[in-house]
Order: C-alpha cells, then sequence, then structure tokens
C-alpha cells in the first residue's frame, strides 16, 4: 500500500479488479480452488495514462514565466538548478516584504486558494492553530540571513484542513547583489 503523501498524479499505469457481490464463500471458493467457480466476479481493467500531463505543461509555464521575472529583474539565480533540486507541487514569490506576487499553477491544487485571491497577501495566511510558533520564529530568522533553508510546517487550506508542508525558501538576488524576492518551493508530506 503506498503512503498517504503519494498523489494520484502520480499514477501511470493502474490496473483495478473489482468483485461483484463478494461473499466470503465465494472468496473462500476461489482460493480452493485457484479458479472462478461461479459469476460473483468480475474483472475491470483500467489503465490510466500519463495523468500527469496536464501538471507537466502547467510546470513549464510556471518554469517560463519565472525565468522571463528572472530576466526582467537581472536575478542571478540558476532557476533551473534551484527548481531540480527540490521535488515541489507549488511555487510562490514573494517581495521583500513577503507579500505575494505569483503563485504556480499548483498551489491552488495544493491549498485551494486561486492566484486571485491570495496575490498581495503573506504566507503567513496559510497558518493556522497547529502551526509550530517556534518554528515560524526561525523561519523570520532564516529569512533574515538571506539564505536558502527549509522548513516544514503544518498549514491550512483555504476549507480549513490542516497539511503538513516542506517548503524551501530562496532568496533571490539580482547580478548586482541586491536582495529582490524569495521563491518558496513547496510540497505537500
Amino acid at each position: 500500500m503506498e503512503p498517504k503523501s503519494k498523489k494520484l498524479h502520480d499514477i501511470h499505469c493502474l490496473d483495478v479488479v473489482t468483485i461483484k457481490t463478494p461473499t466470503h464463500k465465494a472468496t473462500k471458493r476461489f482460493i480452493e480452488n485457484n479458479a472462478f467457480q461461479a459469476a460473483p466476479y468480475v474483472l475491470h481493467s483500467m489503465d490510466v495514462i500519463a495523468m500527469d500531463l496536464a501538471g507537466t505543461r502547467s510546470r513549464q509555464l510556471d518554469v517560463s514565466y519565472l525565468k522571463k521575472v528572472g530576466d526582467q529583474y537581472n536575478w542571478q539565480i540558476d532557476l533551473d538548478e534551484a527548481l531540480r533540486g527540490f521535488p515541489f507541487e507549488a511555487l510562490v514569490l514573494t517581495g521583500l516584504d513577503r507579500r505575494i506576487l505569483w503563485t504556480s499553477h499548483g498551489f491552488e491544487s495544493m491549498t485551494g486558494y486561486t492566484s486571485q485571491e491570495i496575490l498581495g497577501r503573506k504566507p503567513s495566511l496559510l497558518q493556522g492553530p497547529g502551526t509550530d510558533p517556534k518554528k515560524i520564529e526561525q523561519l523570520k530568522l532564516n529569512l533574515k540571513s538571506s539564505k536558502t533553508f527549509q522548513v516544514q510546517l503544518t498549514n491550512y487550506r483555504k476549507s480549513g484542513q490542516a497539511y503538513e508542508c516542506l517548503v524551501q525558501i530562496h532568496p533571490i538576488f539580482n547580478k548586482e547583489r541586491d536582495l529582490t524576492h524569495f521563491l518558496a518551493l513547496e510540497r505537500e508530506i
């Protein structure tokens, strides 16, 4: 059995077997005879091919957009390297005031918030009663250090449902070595 954090979009092929009107006797008979003895069994096969194609396309569009922003601000960061090193579901770009300037397509899937609802707000909107205040303080200190770091937080979806989120935050500098943005790579764990 796969762990709960395994997402359906990771499946590329799935075969499903269902039993129509299963009974204990029928199951026992099948095991004993190693053959189907009665009609209560029906095999359904369903192949799920490349379920993540739309997600892959969205991710490509997100990365392309970030590269354009990076060109506009003369970012020094190697985005391909930063994104390759951390398997993410969502991206969040903030300004130095930590207000959200942009979110990836995966952000809505993860949190339930659309970009329009979250733009101009702070990521702390996702925190709630189960979010550890010590981790928030450590996050703030790490942001001030202007170094890449990771933190695991209990965040909350728009629906109020809690989830564990691993966040890697990259401070982004321009070619003049001025800090301009923060980029958060996020995945549910």
